[in-house]
């Protein structure tokens, strides 16, 4: 039950709604290195947008449908640990498979996700700001990596 919740909280399917992003890039992109491309495509979609759904799931605990998710499992401190630990895989990778830059630009974009989910900050509670800020960072932001 502890991996499906988390599984389920991923909300993998979810992530490749953020797809056209990516093969928009692709289709301007003079340089298309075929290893490149598998990392980078790996490391957005199956890391860096899942751990940010998880980790929005984990501080919202939302009980209603929420991103392709009819009914949201109850979350657990672990759902919190596997986001961290996809968001640290994810920057690790960036930086060894594809270069330094891609890297910090993968931890500025988990930096400001937290941010709009987080308590502390919670970025989404400001409707315009939040709007502009995961326009952004899900539109050109994403395209310049």
């Amino acid at each position: 039950m502890f991996l499906r919740s988390i599984l389920l909280h991923l909300r993998i399917p979810f992530s490749f709604l953020l797809m056209p992003v990516y093969v928009f890039a692709l289709s301007l992109s003079p340089n298309l290195l075929i290893n490149q491309l598998i990392w980078s495509f790996g490391i957005i979609h199956l890391l860096v947008y899942p751990a940010s759904n998880a980790f929005n799931s984990y501080f919202d605990k939302d009980e209603k449908s929420i991103g392709m998710l009819k009914n949201p499992p109850p979350v657990s401190k672990g759902l919190y640990y596997t986001a961290t630990a996809l968001d640290a895989g994810a920057i690790a990778l960036g930086c060894l498979k594809i270069n330094l830059l891609f890297g910090s630009m993968l931890a500025i974009y988990i930096l400001v996700s937290r941010a709009y989910s987080h308590p502390l900050i919670r970025l989404k509670k400001y409707p315009y700001v939040s709007w502009i800020i995961a326009g952004f960072f899900q539109g050109f932001f994403t395209f310049l990596m």
